[in-house]
């Protein structure tokens, strides 16, 4: 016969074991949860750390800042006006002498124009040069470099790091075929803003 505290008992204990089953369900939902969690906190996507490196005083990454960090930014910058006449005369009224052409006294000057030029010249610390016969592909978070070579066509030759640096790793007789490969990697830059590979060299007051 049960009694009235043996159902008592029995109450507790299921109640204690769905709370226990209940609690161990919930630790592991917490579980998987972290797991995601953790997957999604250090994913990082490599162009953005690259740009990362090039704040604005706004904390926003800036083409400009790139362009000051790599001292290609222009300095003692100087603007020439320069005028330019055109005008068309008759054949017949153009003479030849000495190996110069001249004009008769009653030669009527045509279609007149007129324009004006401005020339930019500005200094930098270092130049950049486009590698064109090199591209910058992401694949699986990285940046890969792809070279180009008249026998292999194009082909993986290393990768661009966190710095935004070309690394080299294709070796071997291959890499001879490949001119991105036979360049000082070190010189070689990835333009995060444009997506370009560039090829930077001192400018020595060019």
């Amino acid at each position: 016969m049960i009694t009235m505290r043996n159902k008592l008992k029995i109450s507790i204990i299921t109640g204690l074991m769905i709370l226990l089953n209940f609690s161990n369900s919930i630790a592991q939902v917490n579980l998987n949860d972290t797991k995601v969690h953790e997957t999604k906190t250090f994913s990082k996507n490599q162009l953005n750390v690259i740009q990362s490196l090039y704040l604005d005083d706004n904390g926003i990454p800036s083409h400009k800042q790139f362009l000051i960090k790599q001292g290609l930014n222009p300095q003692d910058q100087t603007n020439e006006v320069i005028p330019y006449f055109s005008f068309s005369v008759s054949k017949s009224l153009v003479s030849e002498k000495d190996g110069k052409l001249v004009l008769n006294k009653d030669a009527k000057l045509l279609n007149l124009d007129f324009h004006i030029e401005t020339n930019t010249k500005y200094s930098s610390v270092n130049k950049a040069q486009i590698i064109w016969d090199g591209r910058v592909y992401a694949e699986n978070n990285e940046l890969i470099v792809g070279g180009y070579s008249s026998k292999y066509n194009e082909r993986p030759v290393g990768k661009i790091n966190n710095k935004g640096l070309f690394v080299p790793q294709l070796e071997g007789e291959i890499s001879k075929e490949f001119a991105i490969i036979q360049m000082a990697s070190k010189q070689i830059l990835f333009d995060p803003f444009k997506w370009q590979l560039l090829q930077l060299t001192p400018s020595m007051g060019e």
